[in-house]
């Protein structure tokens, strides 16, 4: 990435900032509403936490007058609202889901706080990433984590790759967690038996050991013996391979973060991580990126594959334009393009903070 570059999405992040501060609550949140495709009502946690991250890189570049905004958000995230039973984070409001949004919905919040706390010089939030990772139950069996209700009662293993990724990359980022470390080397021992792959090496968006749905567990036999079953589980991989496409770059930013905190780990020589970290590569997966909602405008492929590949774009230009039509900014405001929710679509523009954070330019 040029320094010309670098200093385009920088302009990006802080226009859009100063458009969308004005918008936060008296209580230092900012809206919360839908997870994108997904459509669950969401609070304003997730949302919250996406602005602190982005408010805290900015201080760093320089902006020192957004330090109140970042803190009145940090506050926010640890008043009881956000945790009202002193648990996990309340993140959705669907009757019919875990109101704490799996695992995924701490680990994203766990990121910004443990963000936030090394440049607003905050121990309480590493303590707070800390204290909410570790309620998290974690089973042996597996190597995997049961996710935390808002109540404080465990739920089942979560069953989708990206949440127990998320979660494992995340924990071992804390400073001075050494038990989120030990967790995440035990999953990243054990991850190559957890991938499903697509024959060009997209990530099935569930995992096998987690759940063990009939569909999976038997192996070959199981295929040449019942082809109904055969069928079934044909279907059902054509069904995910939409969501499959739309989180592999989600997923290897968490691979690339665990690879920053393990870098000597026997999974990176693997012909596994070759085949995952090479999928931008084959025409049909781009190809699939277009038009996806888990996509661009959701999870946004763009900015995560820059990060991925340390602020090197060639090969992903494409990808980067995609990206950037997402979200653009003129003279006439803020303009979002296919999106299910635009204030999810602008908060999780702090991916590209994170990208920016990691880039090398000339």
């Amino acid at each position: 990435m040029t320094h010309k570059e670098f200093m385009s999405f920088s302009d990006l992040v802080l226009q859009l900032t100063q458009d969308t501060i004005v918008e936060q609550a008296l209580d230092g949140s900012f809206s919360g509403g839908r997870n994108g495709p997904h459509g669950d009502i969401e609070t304003p946690v997730r949302n919250t936490a996406y602005w602190l991250y982005t408010l805290c890189w900015l201080i760093k570049q320089g902006h020192k007058e957004l330090q109140s905004n970042a803190n009145m958000a940090a506050e926010y995230l640890l008043s009881d609202v956000a945790r009202p039973m002193k648990a996990a984070f309340w993140c959705r409001s669907n009757p019919e889901k875990n109101f704490s949004n799996g695992l995924i919905g701490q680990a994203w919040v766990i990121e910004c706080i443990n963000y936030a706390a090394k440049i607003l010089n905050r121990g309480d939030l590493t303590q707070l990433a800390i204290e909410v990772h570790s309620m998290h139950k974690w089973n042996d069996d597996v190597n995997a984590w049961h996710f935390l209700n808002v109540d404080g009662s465990h739920g089942s293993i979560h069953g989708t790759f990206n949440q127990q990724l998320w979660f494992a990359a995340v924990g071992a980022q804390i400073d001075g967690y050494e038990r989120g470390k030990k967790l995440a080397l035990k999953y990243l021992d054990s991850v190559k038996e957890n991938l499903w792959l697509y024959n060009d090496g997209v990530i099935f968006h569930d995992t096998r050991s987690y759940k063990k749905p009939a569909l999976l567990k038997a192996g070959v036999k199981f295929f040449l013996r019942d082809v109904s079953n055969t069928i079934k589980l044909y279907l059902c991989l054509k069904s995910k391979r939409k969501r499959s496409v739309g989180y592999h770059a989600f997923n290897l930013v968490a691979f690339k973060y665990l690879q920053n905190i393990f870098p000597e780990h026997k999974f990176w020589g693997s012909n596994v991580n070759t085949k995952i970290s090479n999928v931008y590569c084959n025409s049909r997966y781009v190809e699939d990126l277009n038009n996806n909602k888990f996509s661009y405008p959701y999870n946004p492929a763009g900015y995560e594959y820059a990060f991925f590949l340390d602020g090197d774009l060639t090969g992903i230009e494409n990808m980067i334009v995609n990206q950037k039509e997402v979200v653009t900014i003129s003279n006439k405001g803020v303009k979002i393009r296919d999106s299910f929710d635009e204030s999810m679509t602008k908060s999780r523009l702090y991916e590209l903070c994170r990208m920016l954070e990691g880039t090398k330019y000339e």
